[in-house]
């Protein structure tokens, strides 16, 4: 837990207070799973875990995976698909 606290510390604080905590998940094909496949992509995962983990947190998840990227089209859509959602963690 530790090592956690250390990566992370003003998100870990929100999550074990039961803050508003956004989380955005940047990817290609393996974050962007298609709802109609496999309902629980990885951020509905993560949301999952979270929430075991933190039970009076409220985690937000954004999937801003999109099927086939790279990091050369992902870095163009950065700011518009991550950071305009002001996440505190991505």
């Amino acid at each position: 837990m530790a090592m956690r606290a250390a990566s992370f510390p003003k998100t870990l604080q929100k999550l074990e207070n039961g803050g508003e905590t956004r989380i955005v998940c940047f990817g290609d094909s393996i974050t962007a799973v298609l709802p109609h496949r496999q309902p629980d992509g990885l951020s509905e995962l993560v949301a999952q875990g979270l929430r075991r983990l933190f039970p009076n947190a409220r985690v937000q998840m954004a999937n801003a995976g999109v099927s086939g990227n790279t990091s050369r089209g992902a870095l163009p859509r950065m700011e518009r698909d991550v950071l305009q959602l002001k996440p505190d963690l991505w």
